[in-house]
């Protein structure tokens, strides 16, 4: 986890975030064949409690930072933003029905959702069977099938809150990222938050090497 003070912490954490990005997709890759190494970065703003905790141990030199546990709500956030970001879509298979329209002599095929579907399908009992009419009249047939369904979309490597966006665009208005639209809103959710989410795949071409 880095922390920034409230001064530039926006333009410091984003611009951290894309070097992070540049590292592992164009530095440290160079040593996988298959570029197996993925980052996602998750950033928030807001108000942090520090504490230390442990045992001190005297007469042994140790680093300032050890032992610190970091409280609050934009750890919190960040971390599930972390865990969401540069993910690949989750999909499930739902019962769905294979739709043929005559339009002229073309045939148009297309897969529906059964909901939509069904409560156009009228059913007329006959002697013989069942008639199913449809209140389309171009519907000449139908058949059922299955449609794959994005549960979860594709997320960016690096997803931000509104306030980190917002806070980083306007102390940046002319940056590559922002004229470039290269960061946009993401529709993921984040347990525990309920604003609106930023996120691309930004990189520093000066750190990406020859």
């Amino acid at each position: 986890m880095v922390l920034y003070d409230v001064e530039d912490c926006f333009s410091n954490a984003v611009h951290t975030a894309f070097a992070m990005n540049t590292v592992a997709k164009h530095i440290i890759n160079k040593y996988f064949k298959r570029n197996e190494v993925e980052c996602g970065i998750g950033i928030d703003f807001g108000r942090m409690l520090v504490t230390k905790t442990g045992f001190r141990r005297h007469g042994v030199q140790r680093h300032n930072y050890r032992s610190l546990v970091w409280l609050g709500r934009p750890a919190n956030v960040a971390s599930k933003l972390t865990d969401i970001a540069n993910k690949g879509a989750t999909y499930r298979d739902e019962p769905a029905v294979h739709v043929g329209r005559m339009y002229g002599s073309e045939a148009l095929w297309t897969t529906e959702p059964v909901e939509t579907f069904l409560p156009k399908l009228e059913v007329e009992y006959l002697g013989t069977g069942r008639l199913f009419r449809h209140s389309d009249a171009y519907v000449f047939g139908f058949f059922p099938t299955t449609r794959r369904v994005a549960i979860t979309p594709d997320s960016p490597p690096i997803l931000m809150t509104r306030v980190v966006y917002d806070g980083y665009r306007s102390k940046n208005p002319t940056a590559k990222s922002i004229v470039n639209n290269w960061i946009k809103r993401c529709d993921v959710i984040v347990p525990g938050y309920s604003d609106v989410v930023f996120g691309g795949d930004v990189t520093f071409v000066e750190l990406q090497g020859p």
